[in-house]
């Protein structure tokens, strides 16, 4: 499926990695995080890990990634913001990410 770039918006960390972001497909930090998106495909791809240049994984736009516990960095999720579902998805990825992932919580 195809997106008209305009319409997406991508969820990624924030510097400090204790918020989210939102920002536009263009968005210079993404280059810095070897972020790719292809509308026309319908899909983004991304690093594991700072360095990384082969194997990169993707996923679909409206699609977001499933972190490891205590990993907070880079984008999280490619989102069209005129699709209730992906919107919907969108705060649900933001909410996961910004849980306390710290091994160390009592219950």
């Amino acid at each position: 499926m195809a997106y008209d770039r305009d319409d997406l918006v991508v969820l990624m960390y924030s510097e400090n990695s204790c918020y989210t972001q939102i920002v536009t497909p263009d968005d210079p930090k993404l280059k810095k995080h070897g972020v790719l998106i292809d509308e026309k495909a319908g899909i983004w791809t991304y690093r594991l890990y700072p360095d990384q240049e082969e194997g990169m994984p993707s996923k679909q736009i409206g699609e977001h990634r499933v972190f490891d516990r205590g990993c907070r960095y880079g984008v999280i999720g490619v989102f069209n913001c005129t699709n209730l579902k992906h919107l919907n998805a969108l705060l649900s990825a933001s909410k996961e990410a910004t849980d306390d992932t710290s091994p160390f919580d009592v219950d």
